[in-house]
């Protein structure tokens, strides 16, 4: 038994959640490397720190964005407990 699609209500709850955590990583992101590393820019430490920073930070998006993509699943039909059931599970 196949679902539809949440109502719109939903979705659009998800997609305010999904905003404000693109907004907090953006954020934090945007204070490390604008207030901390442009400055220092021309030097060589900087510029292989931002190399590994940006490594990193790459795969947090995508990690975020598989995880946001990715179907949960769903409870199997003949799952759970009965009454009266006596096999332990």
């Amino acid at each position: 038994m196949q679902q539809g699609q949440p109502p719109i209500s939903q979705r659009l709850y998800g997609m305010g959640f999904i905003f404000v955590v693109l907004s907090m990583i953006m954020f934090i992101h945007c204070c490390f490397v604008l207030w901390n590393w442009v400055p220092k820019l021309w030097r060589s430490d900087a510029i292989a720190v931002l190399l590994v920073y940006h490594f990193f930070f790459l795969n947090l998006l995508a990690s975020f964005f598989q995880c946001v993509i990715t179907d949960p699943g769903m409870v199997p039909p003949n799952w759970g407990f009965y009454m009266g059931d006596e096999t332990k599970r």
